[in-house]
């Protein structure tokens, strides 16, 4: 009976240990992130790197965005000079602007060796 006491005695011991530890290395952690973010560090190349690479990236995005509205303003007004002129089937865009890329492709691959064999 006494051996038992002792063992549960040590288990729960050892886990209350455990979670002491546990408990200890978390406090330290949020300690050291705190102090982190109260004093900021220098930056290392690899950081200056990754800050240089997210603002050309942020760049290029302004730029794509700034491209898209360009092409959407100049669709809007092809579209309305098409309505004056056709009515209101103008602004549904044309199909014809739209290549049929496979037939291109075969068709461009049969010339081409038509004329290698000529």
């Amino acid at each position: 009976m006494a051996s038992e006491d002792n063992a549960s005695t040590s288990k729960t011991s050892s886990k209350s240990t455990l979670m002491n530890s546990l408990q200890n290395a978390l406090r330290r952690k949020r300690k050291h992130e705190m102090v982190e973010e109260s004093n900021p560090t220098i930056l290392d190349k690899d950081q200056i790197v990754q800050n240089n690479v997210s603002k050309d990236s942020e760049e290029k995005q302004e730029e794509l965005k700034k491209k898209a509205k360009e092409i959407i303003v100049r669709e809007a007004k092809r579209s309305a000079e098409r309505a004056s002129t056709m009515g209101p089937q103008g602004w549904v865009r044309p199909k014809s602007l739209n290549t049929n890329k496979e037939f291109l492709k075969r068709t461009l691959k049969s010339a081409e060796l038509s004329r290698r064999n000529s």
